[in-house]
């Protein structure tokens, strides 16, 4: 606006900042934001930076009309008011004797803002109702019954899984005896009960192969066939249930495509010493101490292995059998 357009807001002392001011040495003209501020009433102020520098002077009268030196059409000036500022001195300008108030652009602020107000108050509407909605389908969902089990053929590759019998089919049964918790068991029923149907359409059921199940130590070496060999190594090979076909007598399947049927060998490990390394630098080149090593320098060290597993993990439900290949 320019200066003659500012509004006269009565005889009101208020606070306010100006951003015009001329510069007393040589009167030029500048556009500065928001440098001074001013408390003081028909008066000039000497305006000065932050580092004290002098920036020339000001004029202001409080109650809304401001000078400055030229009172041009093409001078502009921007004034902040506090708020706050405003409303105690209209307070005080109230509790006087003989004060007519009139609020004058009431209904145009009114057109303007009213609209905003109405979309406003519409959006917090559909809030509301939003969470209402929410929280009634929270409620809802806490005393949902439970859905009937899927008809949905279950599968895993081209086998159909028509009973697990309870067992986790997904789960392979880990290759190395590290892998184990210290108080893991195998269980004596170990996949017993499982009904599939393979790609011929034949159903078959796992059943136990043996009237107590075994868990046999194969001890094998490369020892005298392979150049700079010195070890033994121990395989414990589990004897899982193999599937029997519900319709045709003696007729077997295997079902290595489900993964708790698709391993039946855990491998013995020792844990590597750096005397090993030390003495056999060629066979541990790119070990380390404290690894997990498989193989052993005796058959003996391979059996030791195997039965402090046997005896942690299997224990009296199962049978061991040892087999020396070597």
């Amino acid at each position: 606006m320019t200066i003659k357009d500012l509004p006269i807001l009565g005889n009101a002392q208020i606070p306010v900042r100006i951003m015009h001011y001329s510069h007393k040495k040589d009167n030029k003209r500048f556009f500065q934001s928001g440098f001074a501020y001013f408390g003081v009433a028909d008066d000039q102020a000497d305006v000065t930076g932050p580092n004290g520098e002098d920036l020339g002077s000001m004029g202001a009268r409080m109650g809304g009309h401001y000078q400055v030196i030229q009172n041009r059409e093409e001078d502009r000036v921007t004034v902040i008011i506090d708020v706050e500022d405003l409303w105690d001195s209209v307070s005080c300008l109230l509790k006087e004797t003989g004060v007519e108030v009139k609020l004058e652009g009431i209904e145009k602020i009114y057109k303007k803002y009213w609209a905003k107000k109405e979309k406003l108050d519409e959006i917090e509407a559909m809030q509301k109702d939003a969470e209402m909605e929410r929280m009634l389908g929270e409620e809802k969902a806490s005393r949902k019954e439970p859905e009937p089990a899927s008809e949905e053929i279950r599968k895993i590759d081209d086998v159909e899984i028509i009973d697990d019998a309870g067992w986790d089919l997904n789960k392979e049964i880990e290759g190395y005896d590290y892998h184990f918790d210290e108080d893991y068991k195998f269980d004596r029923n170990l996949g017993l009960g499982v009904r599939i149907k393979k790609s011929d359409g034949i159903i078959y059921k796992s059943v136990m192969r043996e009237k107590v199940p075994t868990v046999t130590l194969d001890i094998s070496t490369w020892r005298g066939m392979g150049c700079g060999a010195i070890h033994y190594y121990g395989d414990l090979k589990i004897s899982l249930p193999h599937f029997e076909s519900e319709s045709r007598e003696n007729y077997f399947s295997s079902a290595w495509e489900i993964p708790l049927f698709k391993n039946d060998t855990i491998k013995m490990t020792h844990v590597l010493e750096q005397w090993e390394i030390d003495r056999y630098p060629d066979n541990y080149r790119d070990n380390r101490p404290g690894q997990y090593i498989r193989g052993f320098y005796t058959p003996e060290g391979a059996k030791r292995a195997a039965k402090e597993f046997f005896n942690k993990h299997f224990g009296q439900d199962w049978e061991l059998v040892i087999e020396e290949n070597y």
